[in-house]
């Protein structure tokens, strides 16, 4: 037997649940860290349990979920926000064509990100990582990030909307979201 240096898997490493890790963390974010580890967990199973899509389930849990599957999660998490906490989420796409400089993007991110205003993104990302997370805070150098796999932050300087740097960002694959009060809730 061959000696080689093990290294077991961690938790979350062999799955692309984060776009439902995002969703949940965007949320919670935009209404203040309110939402309990009970809250959140039942989120995450109501989530999780709307994602057949006629592949068999390992596939799902392994590749992830795409742009749209992420934008009917968002309305069913905002629909259940609304019934539990008189809160819903409206979403938009960044941007809806593919042109832009990444000048202009960390503008659009820097004027609409705002937590605290009920205001934040999923963001898409490619490159280095394959990613569905949430900006938390835009600085002039930085993406401050609320993020299911411990990435913190992504540094401007290496980040573009094409393969040309380490992280690409993709306006096209990111949700704004914006929470706003409800008081009736149709189901």
């Amino acid at each position: 037997m061959s000696k080689r240096n093990f290294k077991a898997s961690a938790q979350g490493s062999l799955d692309g649940l984060c776009g439902i890790y995002s969703i949940i963390n965007a949320c919670d974010l935009m209404l203040g860290g309110k939402l309990d580890y009970d809250y959140r967990s039942k989120l995450f199973c109501k989530l999780t349990n709307l994602l057949d899509d006629g592949r068999p389930i390992g596939d799902i849990i392994f590749d992830g979920i795409d742009f749209r599957a992420i934008g009917k999660l968002i309305d069913v998490a905002s629909r259940t926000l609304a019934l539990d906490h008189k809160v819903a989420i409206e979403r938009t796409v960044a941007w809806k064509s593919k042109k832009g400089q990444l000048a202009r993007f960390w503008a659009d991110l820097s004027n609409y990100v705002a937590p605290a205003e009920g205001r934040t993104a999923i963001l898409g990302l490619e490159g280095k990582h394959y990613h569905w997370t949430v900006i938390e805070r835009v600085t002039e150098n930085q993406l401050k990030l609320a993020d299911s796999d411990e990435l913190s932050r992504l540094n401007k300087a290496n980040c573009s909307l094409d393969e040309t740097k380490i992280h690409q960002l993709l306006p096209t694959q990111t949700y704004l979201l914006k929470s706003y009060p409800v008081e009736d809730v149709d189901v």
